[in-house]
């Protein structure tokens, strides 16, 4: 599982996370159907069904033994986009003026978080009130702006991608004008798709966008455009590498077809396909490069290059200051206990790798099996001693307490489940990078004048 569809199923069960191994599937709720060596065609067979009805899935963590499986019903539903959307919050980060003031203040910034860039075609179609990702955002940061945040934070992670309409108006908010995104269709022409209002900015302050490898598509243009303008700073992962478009044919006399026509490309003539963006800083990241992304398919698209688009930066971030916020940052990943219990994570995901040769001896399986599960617990005990919490007596004290939490989870509603602090430490990084950072800004003609 790469991402959960906002407002979807699975999302609402609180149960499911991105990165999760889908390893048995009970198509009736009742009956378990072991899928391990499955295509993910013959899983979505089973996953699909009729509205009301009961599917319940076996999954676990990459990185985990099959002793943390976790058993999830999910009743089959359609997605309701109004119980999803753009979330806004402010967060308290404490920053010092410079480096050699021990004194710290605490900063409002503000939180944006995007799970796709949606629209609702058929309202809009129809000429009725509907809702779409940049009406929202605007909204947000109209709110946001009322408490005089000291920066913004925009949360791209997980973000499949969505409308290409969204993003061109979502980066209007925030760039001053020119383009945006350049597109080339199957015959070689380019259009280019343009911010012209005149040099309006709903908000001009300082800014950071957080990518991982689930962020695709949509997320890489409008964090490809951040980053060209040197508009804010691009930290995390470096992202899916989606930069192709496609239409659904469902006109065929033996079935449907999906048909790329378009390619994307940056307004610096580079292609988001296959490289994805790189982010300015990286930040550990929690997915295994070989498994997901554009880059691990088999017939990806290539990467390549068009001509520039006539633009003017907004600013830049010198590589001075980008190699001094990356070695500044790195020290903290190493030192915090969240960022280092990922990364743990990380080590013990590679002990099983799936792509290796595995011991038929059953002995040797289940020592390693249960080497897994010992320095899991070990893991999560170092970060809870870390974070001032009591230490898990065993695996069984450890894995009910898991069981109770995504229970507990489950029960409420998406926008009322509290930050989990894994989640919740790359948020506070972001800013703390944000807030370092100190673009040369370039002035326009008219200033130059």
């Amino acid at each position: 599982i790469v991402t959960l569809v906002d407002g979807g199923p699975a999302a609402k069960t609180g149960q499911i996370k991105p990165n999760d191994l889908i390893i048995a599937i009970a198509k009736d709720g009742k009956t378990m159907t072991d899928v391990v060596g499955w295509s993910t065609r013959e899983i979505v067979s089973l996953i699909r069904g009729k509205r009301g009805t009961p599917v319940t899935i076996k999954l676990r963590q990459p990185n985990a033994p099959d002793a943390s499986a976790r058993t999830v019903t999910v009743v089959r539903d359609i997605i309701e986009q109004e119980e999803s959307g753009v979330n806004h919050r402010i967060v308290e980060v404490p920053h010092a003026s410079d480096a050699e003031d021990s004194d710290s203040t605490l900063k409002r910034i503000g939180v944006l978080e995007i799970p796709s860039f949606y629209l609702n075609y058929r309202a809009r179609r129809n000429g009725e009130d509907y809702r779409s990702v940049s009406l929202d955002t605007e909204n947000a940061i109209k709110e946001l702006n009322k408490q005089n945040i000291d920066g913004l934070v925009i949360d791209l992670r997980n973000d499949p991608g969505g409308s290409l309409d969204e993003v061109a108006k979502m980066l209007g908010l925030f760039i001053k004008s020119g383009p945006l995104v350049q597109i080339k269709d199957n015959r070689g022409n380019i259009q280019v798709y343009r911010d012209d209002d005149g040099g309006k900015q709903l908000y001009d302050g300082k800014l950071v966008v957080i990518t991982n490898l689930a962020s695709a598509s949509a997320s890489e243009i409008f964090a490809a455009a951040i980053q060209d303008y040197g508009r804010g700073l691009v930290v995390g992962s470096t992202t899916t590498g989606k930069g192709s478009a496609q239409i659904q044919l469902d006109s065929l006399a033996l079935g449907s077809a999906t048909l790329t026509q378009r390619k994307f490309y940056r307004i610096t003539g580079g292609s988001t396909q296959n490289k994805g963006v790189v982010p300015d800083v990286e930040l550990v990241n929690i997915y295994d490069d070989a498994t997901f992304g554009e880059r691990a398919q088999k017939n990806a698209l290539p990467w390549d290059t068009i001509k520039t688009a006539a633009y003017k930066p907004e600013g830049k971030f010198s590589t001075d200051m980008l190699k001094t916020l990356n070695q500044q940052s790195k020290i903290r990943q190493e030192q915090n206990p969240q960022f280092v219990y990922l990364s743990t994570l990380n080590d013990i995901r590679d002990m099983d790798d799936e792509k290796k040769p595995i011991a038929l001896d059953i002995n040797k399986r289940r020592a390693k099996m249960k080497l897994i599960e010992q320095r899991s617990l070990e893991a999560e005990n170092r970060r809870r001693i870390a974070t001032g919490s009591s230490p898990y007596a065993n695996w069984n004290t450890y894995q009910a307490a898991m069981d109770a939490k995504f229970e507990e989870r489950s029960k409420m509603k998406e926008s009322e489940r509290p930050e989990l602090p894994e989640d919740e430490v790359y948020i506070f990084e972001a800013a703390r990078l944000m807030l370092d950072a100190e673009p040369t800004m370039i002035a326009s003609p008219a200033e130059e004048l």
